[in-house]
């Protein structure tokens, strides 16, 4: 029984590293007519408190306030009304400059180089919401592992999220083109209802 997360391949195609990637992945399977042989899930968007469970609150809060103060074309960033911080920052990026117009922002002062965000991993438009979903896609996925595990008796099954895997995330800053960790998010969800988790990376 084959499962894959929902298309959420336009979302990661703004990130800068993963250009059609996604996209790609997901035409290719297409064209094998491989997904007429899955059940598609819908990924539940992760919230602030979900990146928390690993992610400290420090590191969180910085992707949030650099989303907030880069500029968005004609979209309503939904995620920034999730708790009192988004909309804080909100508030601040209506106030703040609209004269960079770049999808990508290289920022190396201190703070973003103590978070890790510069070089292979730049701020850039769009990033809490990329963030979210591939964690969320994750998180899901595991989710839904366990509930079918459970229900099955531990019956096999395979779940794909084509866009997660960013395992070299750390707790309280971005390394190797991760922003975060949705492997070590996703673990913590197996580890709800299974003692052991066996975890590869090929």
């Amino acid at each position: 029984r084959g499962r894959v997360s929902s298309n959420i391949a336009t979302l990661c195609e703004n990130a800068h590293y993963y250009y059609l990637k996604a996209s790609l992945t997901h035409t290719l399977i297409a064209s094998y007519g491989l997904l007429k042989h899955m059940q598609r899930l819908e990924p539940r968007i992760c919230k602030y408190a979900d990146l928390r469970r690993f992610h400290n609150s420090a590191y969180v809060e910085e992707l949030l306030r650099k989303t907030a103060f880069t500029k968005t074309k004609n979209t309503t960033n939904i995620f920034l009304k999730q708790n009192k911080l988004n909309d804080m920052l909100e508030d601040a990026a209506a106030a703040s400059s609209d004269d960079d117009d770049n999808d990508s922002v290289l920022d190396t002062t201190h703070t973003h180089i103590e978070y890790g965000l510069g070089f292979d991993c730049p701020s850039w438009r769009g990033m809490w919401e990329y963030a979210c979903t591939v964690a969320g896609g994750t998180m899901s996925a595991c989710a839904a592992l366990s509930k079918y595990g459970a229900a099955h008796h531990g019956e096999q099954t395979i779940i794909i999220n084509w866009t997660g895997g960013w395992h070299h995330a750390h707790r309280d800053r971005a390394a190797g083109y991760c922003y975060v960790n949705d492997i070590v998010l996703g673990i913590l969800v197996l580890r709800k209802h299974f003692k052991r988790v066996l975890y590869i990376d090929l």
